[in-house]
């Protein structure tokens, strides 16, 4: 059985898609995310076909943080590839940081067990939004 549940969250809409098969979630988060192409049908973004140039962020159920590098540098990542100046995106990243409620946590590696699995979801979570996505996937 699948279904979606559309609900207002802190002036968002989210949308929560769930399916007894779990690999048919996963196979369509790949698919609006264009990591993989659709089998058959098409992926609609606003009414339109998802292109290249859609902003949509993935943050998966397994830890995505880079353990090497410090909570700071986890979230300033998009930002780096961006061509920011490491000034600025330190502190928009910082300014996320306080966000998520890891501030304080910023000089950590982002590993376990420096920092809890929720902590470091929020690790991800911040690193995605910071770069301004459209549709931020949670797996």
């Amino acid at each position: 059985m699948c279904w979606c549940l559309s609900i207002w969250f802190f002036g968002l809409k989210v949308y929560i898609l769930h399916n007894d098969n779990l690999s048919g979630i996963i196979g369509t988060y790949l698919n609006i995310a264009g990591i993989q192409k659709p089998t058959e049908g098409e992926v609609l973004i606003k009414g339109r076909p998802r292109n290249d140039t859609d902003r949509i962020g993935m943050v998966f159920q397994q830890y995505s943080s880079f353990p090497w590098m410090t909570v700071l540098d986890n979230v300033a990542l998009g930002l780096k590839y961006k061509g920011i100046s490491q000034k600025e995106r330190n502190e928009k990243a910082m300014e996320m940081i306080k966000i998520v409620g890891l501030e304080g946590h910023e000089k950590k590696y982002a590993k376990y067990p420096t920092l809890s699995g929720g902590q470091l979801q929020r690790v991800a979570i911040a690193r995605s939004l910071l770069v301004n996505q459209e549709i931020l996937l949670m797996d």
